[in-house]
Order: C-alpha cells, then structure tokens, then sequence
C-alpha cells in the first residue's frame, strides 16, 4: 500500500481497520455453527485473527505518534502489519472453507 502523505495514509488505513474489524465480525458470527470436531481450531485460529488486527491497529497508532522524520519507519511497519492480517485471513478462510460454506 503506497500514500503520499500521512493524512491520506490515516484515511487509508481507517478503512482498512473498518474492513477488518467486520471481516473477523463476520466470521465470529459463525464460530458457533462450525462444527463440533474443529470448533477449538476454528476458534483458535479467530484468536490469531483478532491477535494480528490488534497489531495492526497498534502498528497505525504508532505512526499517528511517530514524528515526521521516523513516520515513514513506522508507516512501513503498518503496511506490514497489514499484510500479515491479510494473508492470515486468506489463510483461515482457505483452511476453514468447507465450515464457512456449511
């Protein structure tokens, strides 16, 4: 993900954040229709899914806070972060498919 300037980087990653958060909300929702056999894993790996948005949200705050010099360290550890919640959602939605569609 590319910005050119912090405001534009806060307004990107607000809506990432926004997406995210209903993402994991979405599948929270059907944790309680897995069933019985992978529900400690699919739980599990919800855990981790909520672990990474926390990172990510914290890794943004850190470059809210970050002064203009370090902004663009921190703004890549971000993009980073956001790319780790990414994948790790593509992850678990590959992995739990069948108990997603069921």
């Amino acid at each position: 993900m590319y910005c050119r300037d912090r405001h534009s980087c806060e307004v990107l990653y607000s809506t990432r954040i926004n997406e995210s958060v209903q993402r994991l909300d979405r599948l929270l929702r059907t944790a309680p229709q897995v069933a019985s056999e992978i529900r400690i894993e699919f739980e599990r790996a919800l855990d981790e899914l909520r672990g990474r948005l926390n990172r990510a949200m914290a890794k943004v705050e850190a470059s809210r806070r970050a002064s203009d010099g370090a902004w663009d360290f921190a703004r890549r550890h971000a993009d980073a972060a956001f790319q780790a919640l990414s994948e790790a959602f593509d992850q678990f939605e590959t992995r739990f498919s069948l108990a997603l569609a069921a």
